[in-house]
């Protein structure tokens, strides 16, 4: 029995025994710390960046394996999110946002094995720079992607590292309304595909646009109805196909609605479910089973914020956030929910039947990072701040760690046309 593994039944079904992985804390030292990112050097050390909140203010740490946290940024910060990735130099880089006079710009520090560099300032607007990711191909070029409040909104924008220096900043998106939270995918050939969601017709969609050779293919729709379609996630296959995973509500999300209004609006959490589909030669596909099947019919309404990750035998996996409600309370002390990370994989034809991580509990936005490794395991690390049931209440916030093995090399999902929410 493995993590993925359809569980084993007894008690003529009124018991289950499910394989979970083992969790190890990467963290334990009295302050809050968030946001991991990961990312395998080529020797195979396995590298972690977070930020640490001491009570006052953030810093940035980086961490090779098990060894002690290295400070990256300066004491005393205001941070918001990391990156790391590692470029054709055997560098491992991280990237943070930080905030001073007012402002969130992006910061980077690379090691080169023996030493950290200075600090660099990777943007200059006047406005926030925030939501970045970093990815490398295989000849080591680094791409970084973020949102960035120019002219008026928010727009995608990129950068990339081929060499020693970084490239001038590439506009991505244009569109006169907000675009949000990149995502980046590396093709087998090398090509880098950037993915958010727009608002640019009036609802959130999901929107994507390919890097090749040094520019910039047109934009293309991944999802884009009138329902709530953000926070994608994607990742390359062997056979070059993009895998996408993303966030998706009702029609007229966020809308007013109410009493003798018409065209009522639906409210932020009335329906929030992970969709996952294939886009291959320009036709979009979804599997034949949805992922929705994994999740238990109590949860099924709300689990959302993916994270998709191909193990070494092309198996999807699939990390989300399902809520689980609390018995109200009443006063500032009382918390409605808490979320807990899980997960499923594609197996023996269908989505697996979902597994809940110990020491999964947290916030609505704690994101998972995961990194596939040349063992075949997936890596992956979360915070969480201990809140469990009844209470709910945050504790102390650590950062967890967990180990999954490859699923079994099998038959490839079979996968359908896509079918847009009715």
């Amino acid at each position: 029995l493995v993590p993925g593994a359809a569980p084993r039944l007894f008690l003529n079904g009124r018991a289950s025994v499910q394989a979970l992985p083992a969790t190890e804390w990467l963290t334990r030292d009295g302050d809050a710390e968030d946001f991991p990112s990961l990312v395998e050097a080529r020797d195979g050390t396995l590298w972690s960046a977070y930020q640490s909140y001491d009570g006052k203010a953030d810093r940035v740490h980086a961490r090779r394996a098990r060894s002690d946290p290295e400070p990256v940024s300066e004491a005393g910060g205001d941070v918001f999110r990391t990156a790391i990735a590692q470029d054709r130099d055997g560098r491992i880089w991280v990237v943070w946002s930080a905030q001073l006079d007012g402002n969130f710009d992006l910061y980077a520090r690379a090691f080169d094995g023996r030493r950290w560099s200075s600090i660099e300032r990777l943007t200059t607007a006047g406005s926030a720079d925030i939501y970045h990711v970093l990815a490398s191909d295989a000849a080591g070029k680094l791409y970084l992607a973020w949102q960035s409040a120019r002219s008026g909104n928010f727009d995608i924008w990129m950068r990339v590292l081929d060499g020693a220096k970084w490239g001038p900043e590439i506009q991505v998106s244009t569109a006169p309304a907000n675009d949000w939270e990149p995502a980046l995918a590396v093709a087998p050939n090398g090509a880098v595909t950037v993915v958010w969601d727009s608002y640019a017709k009036g609802n959130y969609d999901v929107v994507a646009r390919t890097w090749r050779n040094g520019q910039l293919g047109p934009v293309f729709p991944i999802a884009e109805s009138g329902a709530f379609e953000t926070r994608a996630v994607a990742q390359y296959d062997r056979q070059g196909r993009l895998w996408i995973a993303w966030d998706e509500g009702d029609w007229n999300w966020g809308k007013d609605y109410g009493y003798q209004i018409g065209d009522r609006g639906r409210g932020l959490l009335v329906r929030r479910q992970v969709r996952v589909a294939v886009l291959e030669n320009g036709r979009l596909s979804q599997t034949a089973a949805p992922i929705s099947d994994a999740v238990p019919e109590d949860l099924r309404q709300v689990f959302q914020h993916p994270n998709l990750v191909l193990d070494r035998n092309g198996n999807p996996w699939v990390f989300f956030r399902t809520r689980v409600n609390l018995p109200q309370g009443e006063g500032r002390g009382a918390f409605r929910a808490l979320w807990r990370l899980c997960g499923t994989t594609w197996r023996e034809g269908r989505w697996s039947p979902m597994m809940e991580f110990p020491e999964g509990h947290g916030r609505i936005d704690m994101a998972a990072a995961t990194v596939s490794r040349r063992n075949g395991d997936i890596a992956i690390a979360w915070a969480s701040d201990g809140r469990v049931w009844p209470a709910g209440r945050p504790l102390e916030q650590d950062l967890a760690f967990a180990s999954i093995p490859s699923g079994p090399a099998g038959a490839p999902p079979r996968l359908t046309a896509y079918a847009p929410p009715a």
